[in-house]
């Protein structure tokens, strides 16, 4: 018995070099002093220790803790010879693999992450059905003129999913350049605005490829790699 408790898990990989994982929070995420505390470095125990909110820190520890297990695995070494930095920004970082790119996120019961051998990649995932999510009220903020005139010329019930979908692609794009929302996420303009499975993205100059990610239950995911290849798509 590892101390886990049994959860939904699944991943694949793009034909651009990136693998990518998710799985269900488990028991052990979410007691204080699971067995995770074994497999995690020091700075991130304390890390997690410092988190107020249960959830946070279950999320917390279980994005670390998949993207450990895929980097060993991808590189033959065991989890605990794995070493995750973080950088100035607070993007995570392989130790001793400079050209590696990857990338972690997490939403409601789920982390997901990916894993790319030469460049940089992002990644992020959002609940469906998310409480107080008001769009309106969001789109100023977010959206790009045209982003914004597409989501208001859909049906008031796409409007939600044609967000998340603009989101979760700003947000990887943000995540792929280490910068995250300290970057105005109008910035990054996600072509085409008015469909839900994202395209390409543009940010200072740089286009993206985005990849929608179908395969977890209520979660809209998008992957975010520089456009240099032709359209990945997901391996099932």
């Amino acid at each position: 018995m590892n101390g886990r408790s049994v959860a939904a898990e699944g991943g694949g990989m793009t034909v651009c070099g990136t693998v990518w994982r998710w799985r269900e929070l488990t028991s052990d995420d979410h007691d204080a002093n699971g067995q995770w505390r074994d497999r995690l470095a020091p700075w991130e125990i304390h890390r997690a220790a410092a988190l107020p909110v249960p959830a946070v820190r279950a999320a917390f520890v279980a994005a670390r803790d998949l993207l450990r297990t895929l980097v060993a695995q991808w590189s033959g070494v065991s989890p605990a010879e794995v070493i995750i930095e973080r950088t100035e920004a607070g993007a995570p970082r392989i130790a001793g693999y400079p050209e590696v790119g990857c990338s972690i996120s997490h939403a409601g019961a789920v982390a997901v992450v990916a894993l790319r051998t030469a460049g940089p990649v992002g990644i992020d995932i959002e609940p469906v059905n998310r409480p107080l999510f008001d769009v309106d009220a969001l789109v100023p903020v977010a959206c790009t003129g045209a982003e914004g005139a597409a989501i208001r010329a859909l049906p008031v019930h796409e409007r939600t999913a044609c967000f998340l979908s603009l989101w979760t692609g700003k947000e990887a794009v943000l995540k792929a350049l280490g910068v995250g929302l300290q970057t105005d996420p109008r910035t990054v303009a996600v072509f085409p605005p008015d469909q839900h499975r994202c395209g390409h993205a543009e940010h200072a100059g740089q286009r993206w490829q985005l990849q929608a990610i179908t395969d977890i239950p209520g979660y809209v995911v998008t992957l975010a790699v520089p456009d240099v290849l032709p359209p990945a798509t997901i391996a099932s």
